[in-house]
């Protein structure tokens, strides 16, 4: 699990909260989390953001990050948003992308390696990571919408190692809008 006394996934806090409200955010990458003067983390850039209440079809995201619902036109929710956690965790732990094309600047075959949804956790990479880490990284980065864990489940992860009834507490909401 986490080191004891770390923090827990503030963006999947984040997530759980504003999902809760209807919202799906999109945009999950590096430049859109900041951190606060006490080190908490904000998301920031709503611009992608969007009510939802049942599924949604816009195309929208950032290449590296963006799930495979979305850029094959089918109706998500948001599953997306879980799955752009899940390549920013892998990318933090491995230190690169789950997806990747060739060519760098080929969109269409990223996108095409990202539809498979296959990932590999290279040994070279991954020797030093748990198993456990692996398990929540592969929960968020599943094909299946109704297999994908939701930002609730991955708080109560093994990796992550908290009691749902920690939870309540974790996040401070009132600069949240």
């Amino acid at each position: 699990s986490m080191r004891r006394g770390a923090r827990p996934p503030q963006v999947l806090l984040a997530f759980e909260h504003i999902h809760e409200k209807d919202i799906v955010y999109r945009d999950l990458k590096p430049e859109n989390l900041l951190l606060d003067d006490h080190g908490y983390l904000k998301v920031v850039d709503f611009g992608l953001a969007k009510r939802v209440t049942d599924k949604t079809f816009t195309v929208c995201g950032t290449p590296d990050y963006v799930a495979p619902e979305v850029i094959s036109r089918k109706p998500y929710d948001f599953s997306c948003d879980i799955w752009s956690a899940g390549v920013l965790v892998f990318i933090l732990l491995g230190g690169y992308a789950p997806f990747q094309a060739k060519d760098p600047d080929d969109r269409d075959a990223l996108f095409k390696i990202i539809k498979t949804g296959k990932f590999k956790f290279h040994e070279k990479y991954w020797k030093g990571i748990s198993k456990e880490a692996k398990d929540f990284i592969a929960k968020m980065l599943t094909l299946d919408l109704g297999k994908r864990a939701t930002a609730e489940e991955l708080l109560t992860h093994e990796w992550v190692g908290l009691d749902p009834s920690e939870l309540q507490h974790e996040l401070d909401l009132t600069n949240l809008k």
